[in-house]
């Protein structure tokens, strides 16, 4: 069985712009594939990732991604 080739916006904020510095960008995803399992293949660390939004409502890193999808992707963020 093929696999579906589709396009997603991808944009990572803060500190995860070290792995991605041109961003927004499109991106061919082969799929299915959930947001966690495309961004383990950017090399994008799962701990390094906070929140998850799927075109403007947060979601699981779970989530199916879905052709014309836009993910931003935001780190954990400490303060005082």
């Amino acid at each position: 069985m093929a696999m579906e080739a589709y396009r997603i916006r991808l944009r990572l904020f803060a500190s995860l712009r070290k792995w991605m510095p041109d961003n927004p960008i499109d991106h061919e995803v082969l799929g299915p594939k959930t947001i966690r399992e495309f961004l383990r293949e950017k090399g994008i660390p799962e701990d390094a990732v906070a929140i998850c939004i799927c075109n403007g409502d947060k979601v699981s890193a779970d989530k199916l991604l879905r052709d014309g999808d836009s993910l931003e992707i935001f780190p954990l963020i400490g303060g005082g």
